[in-house]
């Protein structure tokens, strides 16, 4: 049986706390309603499907204070529990989520996150050495990239002399010993510092081993704000909105261009936030194209001197941006407790005419 605070750690592992607005973090969970905002409408749905959660990436934040006390009483008379899961501002899941959907080639961060990485040091007893490897990896040492479990080691011999007190493995108190040793090094995540020392203590069969840890220069990730990619071939950009309004999920509002229409479009930025950005135009000032939740007009007209040439701008919405994003979340859920995404579009725009 999977419990609340379980469907929380999947979908958040690296959260301090779990997310949940409402609801026990015991409570069993068979059935999950999946949407991107906590809504009247998204309730009523959950409540249909007989769901015990509803996951939503955000919404609250439009709700005034009478909206959040009409949205507790109708989660409280349901007995549903409301999980809050907004997307990573480091990893920019939704960015990615909607390069996908339009086939971007080559898709990569338009403003990458420095990755911020570690080197751990560690001096084995050579019999010793792939059993700490092994505790080191799975503590999320050794990654590099699309490689797991990368070390680098060489043959030297270790020196030491048990004091009193010391309950050496290979040794006797008072004596010098000296014992060949392998020299280990990982890099690791600087945020894994912790379970990368610990595990190592672990597996390792010294009292006290022999180790310390190195900071790394920051170097440009594989994360990061918004992304960039190119299409397969170069096309007109009222060909390409078309494509966008294809390929992402329906929205009573439409999508909204700005630009020529018969501008050539081949390298295509996606900013599924514009207000994560401080400048989204200029950030995106070597693409032909911006695909974005939205923008204000003003953004639009107040181009800087000298970019009037700068990207044309899609504008999809919030909603639209936002629910490719759900199907990442989904899958994360599906080994373990049944899982609905749902299509209510709760962008506040209802018709198109």
């Amino acid at each position: 049986m999977t419990r609340a605070a379980e469907v929380a750690a999947l979908l958040r592992p690296d959260a301090p706390r779990t997310g949940l607005v409402c609801g026990d973090v015991g409570a069993p969970v068979r059935h999950v309603l999946i949407a991107v905002d906590a809504a009247p409408a998204t309730v009523a749905e959950a409540v249909r499907l007989h769901a015990d959660m509803l996951v939503a990436s955000g919404g609250l934040d439009r709700l005034d204070g009478a909206g959040m006390v009409g949205l507790g009483h109708r989660l409280g008379a349901s007995g549903l529990a409301l999980l809050v899961v907004p997307p990573s501002p480091d990893r920019d899941e939704c960015s990615g989520a909607v390069a996908e959907r339009l086939g971007l080639v080559g898709a990569r961060p338009l403003l990458p996150s420095d990755e911020l990485l570690d080197t751990v040091v560690a001096f084995v007893p050579k019999p010793d050495v792939e059993r700490v490897v092994d505790a080191l990896a799975e503590a999320g040492a050794g990654a590099i990239g699309d490689y797991a479990r990368c070390v680098w080691t060489a043959e030297g011999v270790g020196s030491f002399v048990p004091l009193d007190g010391a309950r050496p493995v290979i040794g006797a108190v008072g004596e010098v010993e000296s014992v060949a040793e392998t020299r280990v090094e990982m890099v690791l995540p600087r945020a894994r510092r912790a379970e990368v020392a610990a595990a190592l203590r672990r597996a390792h069969p010294y009292e006290e081993p022999a180790f310390y840890l190195c900071e790394l220069a920051p170097r440009p990730g594989r994360h990061g704000l918004g992304r960039v990619g190119g299409l397969a071939r170069a096309v007109p950009l009222a060909r390409f909105a078309a494509h966008v309004a294809a390929r992402l999920p329906g929205r009573p509002g439409g999508i909204r261009t700005a630009g020529d229409p018969d501008r050539p479009v081949r390298r295509v930025a996606v900013l599924a936030s514009a207000s994560s950005a401080a400048s989204p135009l200029r950030l995106a000032a070597d693409a032909d194209v911006l695909v974005t939740d939205d923008l204000p007009t003003p953004a639009l007209l107040a181009r800087p001197e000298g970019e009037a040439d700068g990207p044309a701008v899609v504008c999809a919405g919030t909603w639209a941006t936002r629910r490719p994003w759900l199907d990442t979340l989904a899958t994360r859920l599906r080994p373990f407790v049944g899982v609905t995404v749902s299509d209510t579009v709760t962008d506040p725009w209802t018709l198109h005419t």
